[in-house]
C-alpha cells in the first residue's frame, strides 16, 4: 500500500507544478506598476496634479458673483457683484521631446458663465437681478520638463521645471492685454508683454543637486532685475526682465512673496470702445483653500487713442494673504457693455501670474 500511494503522489505533484507555473505566466494576475507609465502617459499625470500649474482655476473658476473691492463700478445699471462660473470641458497636452528634457503646449477650453448681481433701483444696495451670460474661453501655457533621474520609472524621474504665464480668453479681436508690469515693495519691476513665452523657473531641479538652467542663451548667466523674496532665505533669488534666455529659456525664478506683502499690478490693454475697460484681478485662493478669493478693480491711470484702439493704463495694489503655496493672480478685461447691457455677449481676456508664498 505504501508503493502504490508514492506512485499517486507523483503525478499529484507533477500537476500542482504544472498549475504553478501557469499561474506564473498568466499576464492577467500582473498588475503593473506606475513605473510602466510612458513618458507622455507620465508627463501627463505629472502636469494634471502639479499643484503650481493648477493654482491658475482657483482664481479663474469665481465660483459666485463677487464684491468688487476698490473703485466703485458704474452706477448706470447698478451692479453690485460681478463673478464668473466655469467647467473645464476638453484639456489636450501636446508634447516635443528632447534627450532629457521636454516642453509641453496645454489647452484648456472651459464653458462659462458671467455672473452680474444687480439692482433695479438706482442708488439701492439690495440686489434684486441677476444677469446670467455664457461664454467659452480657451487657455494656453508652456510648461518645461526635466529628467532628473533615471529609475526608470517616469513619474519620478521626470519634473516640472517651469511653466509660463497662463493666457485665456474669448474669441475676439476687439480687446486685448498687451503688457503686465509688477512691482515689489521696494521697487524692483518685471514686465511681461508675451505670457506664453514668459517661463517662470520653480527650482525644483535644485532638489536634485542640477543647477544650470535649460533653454536658450543665459548671457551673463544671472537673472536679470527684481528680487521678489528679498533675503528670505532663498539665496536672494531673482527674476529677470524677459529678454534674458530667448523665448525658451526661462526668466527666472517663480516670484517668492512674503505674507501680507503689497504688490502692485499695473496692465495696459488696448479696446475699440470709448467707455474704459471693466478690468479686475481675483487673488488669493489657492489648490487646497479657496476661503481667501479676493476679487479687486483696477484704476485707469492713462488713456491715448492711437487711431484704431484706445491704449490704457490701469494700476493696482493687492497684498498677498498670509496662507503659504502656489497661487496666480489672474488679470480679467471686460468690455463695459459686457457689464452694463444684458444682451452684450461677453468678450474677456485673461491673463495668469504665478506665484508662491513663503
Amino acid at each position: 500500500m505504501k508503493v502504490r500511494r508514492s506512485y499517486l503522489a507523483i503525478p499529484a505533484a507533477i500537476l500542482f507544478f504544472a498549475l504553478l507555473f501557469a499561474g506564473c505566466n498568466d499576464n492577467s494576475l500582473i498588475t503593473e506598476p506606475e513605473s510602466g507609465l510612458s513618458v507622455k502617459a507620465a508627463l501627463e499625470k505629472i502636469t494634471y496634479e502639479d499643484e503650481a500649474v493648477n493654482s491658475f482655476e482657483p482664481n479663474f473658476n469665481e465660483e459666485d458673483a463677487m464684491n468688487i473691492l476698490g473703485k466703485d463700478l458704474a452706477k448706470t445699471i447698478y451692479p453690485l457683484r460681478v463673478g464668473q462660473v466655469i467647467h473645464l470641458v476638453e484639456r489636450d497636452l501636446q508634447i516635443e521631446y528632447g534627450p532629457d528634457t521636454a516642453l509641453g503646449t496645454l489647452t484648456k477650453r472651459f464653458e462659462g458663465e458671467l455672473l452680474i448681481l444687480g439692482a433695479l433701483d438706482d442708488g439701492s444696495n439690495v440686489p434684486d437681478t441677476l444677469v446670467k451670460k455664457p461664454f467659452t474661453t480657451v487657455m494656453t501655457r508652456k510648461i518645461k520638463y526635466e529628467r532628473v533621474d533615471s529609475t526608470g520609472d517616469n513619474l519620478v524621474d521626470w519634473k516640472v521645471i517651469g511653466m509660463s504665464l497662463p493666457e485665456a480668453g474669448t474669441s475676439t479681436d476687439n480687446i486685448e492685454i498687451t503688457k503686465i508690469t509688477l512691482t515689489t515693495l521696494e521697487g524692483n519691476s518685471v514686465t511681461i508683454t508675451s505670457p506664453n513665452d514668459f517661463f517662470f523657473d520653480l527650482g525644483r531641479r535644485l532638489m536634485t543637486g542640477e543647477q544650470t538652467m535649460t533653454g536658450g542663451n543665459p548671457g551673463n548667466g544671472q537673472y536679470g532685475g527684481m528680487g521678489m523674496s528679498g533675503n528670505q532665505n532663498h539665496g536672494n533669488r531673482q527674476y529677470g526682465n524677459g529678454n534674458a534666455y530667448g523665448s525658451r529659456g526661462m526668466h527666472g525664478m517663480i516670484p517668492y512673496i512674503r505674507k501680507r506683502e503689497p504688490v502692485t499690478i499695473t496692465v495696459e490693454v488696448k479696446s475699440i470702445y470709448e467707455e474704459p475697460d471693466f478690468l479686475t484681478v481675483t487673488h488669493g485662493a489657492s489648490v487646497i483653500n479657496k476661503g481667501n478669493r479676493v476679487k479687486e478693480r483696477f484704476e485707469l491711470i492713462d488713456t491715448q487713442f492711437d487711431g484704431a484702439y484706445y491704449i490704457r493704463t490701469y494700476e493696482k495694489t493687492i497684498v498677498t494673504n498670509a496662507m503659504p503655496g502656489f497661487m496666480h493672480a489672474v488679470v480679467n478685461m471686460l468690455p463695459q457693455g459686457v457689464i452694463k447691457d444684458t444682451d452684450t455677449p461677453v468678450e474677456e481676456k485673461t491673463w495668469g501670474i504665478p506665484y508662491l508664498i513663503q
